[in-house]
């Protein structure tokens, strides 16, 4: 006997379609340095095959600068709404990289290191306990101590460039709790604070000079003065359209 099967009469009902605005919401700079915005490095959407980027994310829309990276020939991308953010956390990051480091040493056998951050001055004597042998000071200070030496003109125009980062430090603590009112400043924060490390990375190859010139006994390595201009350079270069 031939069976015929039964059309299924069953229609599922359609549904309709749900169309959705997904908007870009910039983060405070306060927030986003004390917490990692969502377009870091570590939540970026990866290919599930080889884990590289997607396309989507390969293909950075308008309002995403670029800045060549000479050293590896890739492009490093900064998004323009996370501008501020870098900028705030760039500066504080230089206080802490010496724009200067030299180690010093005569023919009696003495032998001194020195470690130059923007506002402070490490120097250790070799030979006698660490407790005697480190001195922390200040530019003043430092200046007094030099005082009649020929690179005491070095540690004044070290002084100029601690008084342009003091500046650029007190800008970013402003633009960290009140973003609001430095975004309304006639200068933009972000610029400004390029302007400022740019200017600190200058005024710093300049006492490297007179630290060379002047009979300084050592080779000083100017490890921050390369980061303070390539720093103020990017700031000053970032895409800042909305």
């Amino acid at each position: 006997m031939n069976v015929t099967p039964r059309a299924d009469t069953h229609r599922y009902p359609s549904v309709p379609a749900v169309s959705a605005t997904v908007t870009t919401v910039r983060p405070p700079v306060r927030a986003a340095v004390d917490q990692f915005p969502a377009g870091s490095a570590s939540s970026r959407p990866t290919s599930s095959v080889s884990g590289l980027p997607s396309p989507e994310l390969r293909s950075a829309p308008s309002s995403v600068g670029f800045i060549p990276w000479p050293a590896s020939g890739a492009r490093m991308w900064v998004r323009s709404e996370y501008a501020g953010e870098l900028a705030v956390l760039l500066t504080w990051l230089s206080a802490f990289i010496p724009w200067n480091v030299s180690y010093a040493s005569n023919a009696s056998g003495a032998a001194v290191l020195f470690v130059r951050f923007p506002l402070v001055q490490l120097r250790y004597v070799f030979g006698i306990s660490l407790a005697r042998g480190v001195v922390v000071s200040d530019p003043l200070s430092a200046i007094a101590f030099q005082r009649g030496s020929p690179i005491v003109a070095a540690y004044e125009v070290w002084a100029a460039g601690a008084a342009l980062f003091a500046a650029a430090l007190v800008v970013s603590l402003i633009y960290y709790r009140r973003e609001a009112w430095a975004e309304s400043w006639p200068v933009d924060p972000v610029r400004l604070l390029g302007a400022l490390l740019l200017g600190t990375g200058l005024v710093f190859a300049g006492a490297t000079y007179l630290l060379l010139s002047r009979g300084f006994s050592s080779l000083p390595i100017p490890l921050g003065v390369v980061f303070l201009c390539l720093f103020g350079g990017l700031l000053l270069t970032v895409d800042r359209t909305a």
